[in-house]
């Protein structure tokens, strides 16, 4: 917008047609305020002929305007130039102008202008579509976003100014802020998953990324972008359910296995007894030796439930020997091996090293893969099926662990996938998908360990790699 009074040539207004959208003439104060609140003005041209001109930059500025103003001065009125300054304006010009000056001093302001509008927009982006949150050097809320009050359940009025201590969720340890506020304070970026309170007690999880802001080479604050996570974390949960609800079933099948035979023995020395009772034909020495068999049989059963009952116990780490922990796995899995006359070959050359590990997860681990391959190859009708189990000791104290089978091997179509959420590798659909996925969280996240698999030898290849061999 431009004073009508100011003395610019007309080549200099030909010249501002050509570089903006629109341009606006004002012939007095009155239309000027009328202008400015009816349009969007960029930059606002005043040419000071007298004192008495000033009053529109200050009536412009009590309407909080905020368009930079550039102010066309006598060189010798210095009182003016003052007062201009007081008001704040972006620049003076000296008359008779420059156009070449003018113009220069257009093309600089015109670059803020840009960069101002282009952090406007992404201000907008943030403000109406991440969850979002500025706080200063000491954690109290400078700035939130609209969704950050959508989740939390506050009003904008309700966060700033307090403490970002007032979202903290109970349930999350000390710790992680300790981490949190140690990692931003150095001046790096936190990443993480934190649990908040909403204003109503109920929770929302959110993935965080927690980076300091800053201002001249100073941290001046953090600001935090976090991603809602709270239904994944609740879709988790229920996939371990499903998968703990499936273990259980094979858990059970496995002990109906080591039960059976034991059972029936209990059964045939009872009936045996209980008929030559009836027959008259007992002795006092027979039903002795009936009843101590029958008692050791129980003792055996009490031992395998015990064996079944420590698998399913939450565990800390501890040292084991290898060889120990393939006896563990096989005595899971071999009966049901061999009801489906599957062969079960142990290649181990560590048997005389030690692991520091969760021996009871890498022992569920080893079964859920071994049980899987028995299903491909009773599914797939292979009659010679085969399971090995191979170990070695790689690199850096790494225990590789590779399990093969010749059970077909698995789908192409899914062997990317078979490791997430609802893959099946069963080729009747019946499986829950629910497995290979707890699996690779195990591995990954309690062992600290990876997992990978592919198709080799007409069968599957799966291959675990764990830290924390112990030598000697």
């Amino acid at each position: 917008m431009i004073q009508k009074n100011s003395d610019l040539s007309k080549n200099a207004l030909d010249m501002f047609n050509s570089i903006f959208e629109n341009i606006y003439i004002a012939k007095d104060t009155d239309e000027a305020l009328v202008i400015c609140k009816k349009n969007s003005i960029d930059i606002i041209l005043v040419d000071i002929e007298k004192k008495q001109d000033i009053y529109i930059v200050k009536s412009l500025k009590k309407m909080a305007c905020e368009t930079p103003i550039i102010a066309f001065v006598f060189p010798d009125d210095i009182c003016t130039c003052f007062e201009l300054i007081d008001e704040e304006v972006y620049g003076f010009l000296i008359k008779p102008l420059n156009i070449y000056k003018l113009l220069n001093k257009i093309n600089k302001l015109a670059q803020i202008i840009i960069y101002k509008n282009e952090l406007k927009s992404k201000q907008k982006i943030i403000d109406e579509n991440l969850i979002y949150s500025q706080t200063d050097t000491k954690g109290v809320i400078t700035y939130v976003s609209k969704p950050f009050i959508d989740i939390s359940g506050y009003t904008k009025e309700e966060l700033l100014g307090k403490s970002h201590n007032t979202i903290r969720h109970p349930d999350v340890d000390k710790s992680v802020f300790k981490e949190l506020w140690s990692t931003i304070k150095s001046g790096k970026t936190w990443n993480g998953e934190i649990k908040n309170l909403k204003k109503d007690g109920s929770y929302y999880i959110v993935k965080s990324v927690i980076a300091p802001i800053y201002y001249k080479n100073k941290i001046i604050g953090y600001g935090s972008a976090r991603l809602d996570i709270t239904q994944l974390e609740k879709n988790s949960k229920e996939l371990h359910f499903h998968s703990k609800y499936k273990a259980m079933n094979e858990t059970l099948s496995m002990v109906s296995h080591h039960w059976r035979q034991p059972l029936a023995s209990i059964g045939l020395l009872a009936d045996s007894s209980i008929f030559d009772i009836v027959m008259n034909e007992s002795d006092t020495g027979s039903i002795v030796r009936s009843l101590k068999d029958i008692k050791k049989q129980v003792k055996d059963l009490s031992t395998t439930l015990d064996t079944f009952k420590s698998f399913l116990k939450k565990t800390s780490k501890e040292t084991v020997s290898i060889d120990k922990l393939i006896k563990n796995t096989l005595f899971e899995v071999d009966g049901i091996l061999e009801e489906n006359n599957i062969t079960l070959k142990i290649i181990n050359n560590r048997e005389d090293k030690t692991i520091y590990t969760y021996q009871n997860e890498l022992i569920n681990i080893l079964v859920s893969i071994i049980i899987n391959a028995k299903e491909s190859i009773v599914n797939n009708s292979i009659e010679d099926g085969c399971v090995s189990i191979s170990i070695r000791e790689t690199d850096n104290n790494i225990l590789e662990i590779i399990v093969l089978d010749n059970g077909g091997g698995i789908d192409s179509n899914i062997l990317d996938s078979i490791f997430e959420p609802y893959s099946s590798t069963k080729s009747d659909k019946n499986g829950t998908g629910l497995g290979l996925y707890i699996v690779k969280e195990l591995v990954e996240k309690k062992l600290d360990g990876s997992i990978s698999a592919q198709n080799i030898n007409n069968g599957a290849k799966f291959t675990l790699k764990i830290q924390g061999v112990v030598h000697g």
